[in-house]
């Protein structure tokens, strides 16, 4: 999971190999997990240990930078997609 940028304590992944989820990013911190969707920013998880100022800080940058984020995600997810195709031809 490439790690995309740190914010002070935070640091934010995009997974690509989560078939069927929206575009969303990773944000850990203090050990923890915490998933965001890229389109609206939300929380994707009904517990997380960020506080307010994180989320916000966190929301701030998905929406300075979403079609930038967007890209990202789909080129990891394009590229993903054809190492699998090319790995399964014989």
């Amino acid at each position: 999971m490439p790690r995309i940028e740190t914010l002070g304590p935070l640091g934010l992944y995009l997974h690509y190999r989560e078939d069927g989820e929206e575009p969303h990013l990773h944000v850990r911190y203090q050990g923890s997990e915490t998933r965001f969707l890229i389109a609206t920013g939300q929380v994707m998880d009904a517990k997380s240990n960020l506080g307010h100022a994180h989320v916000r800080r966190v929301r701030a940058r998905i929406e300075d930078n979403r079609e930038e984020l967007l890209a990202i995600w789909q080129k990891l997810r394009c590229s993903q997609r054809e190492r699998e195709s090319s790995s399964e031809k014989p």
